[in-house]
């Protein structure tokens, strides 16, 4: 499949099966200290399915920002379904 990250008015298709993307998003929101940046990239990864970065996105749960929350909860839950049909 297919997700998008947004920039201002630019649209970047992202295929799920590229593990560079993954991987270079689990690093900058690591690395981050925006909240916007971090949400948005939360938000991608949960449409991505890629089940790595549960660990990471999981250490967000209690972060300051409300969205960031928000979007923890949500991109959890996507993976986390994703996971279970895996099986």
């Amino acid at each position: 499949g297919t997700s998008c990250l947004m920039d201002r008015n630019l649209l970047f298709p992202i295929e799920s099966n590229d593990t560079r993307v993954v991987d270079a998003l689990l690093e900058i929101l690591q690395l981050t200290g925006s909240p916007t940046i971090r949400h948005s990239i939360i938000k991608v990864l949960g449409t991505l399915g890629d089940k790595r970065a549960i660990p990471i996105i999981r250490t967000f749960e209690t972060d300051d920002d409300h969205h960031v929350r928000e979007w923890t909860t949500i991109a959890l839950e996507q993976l986390e379904s994703t996971a279970d049909n895996d099986k």
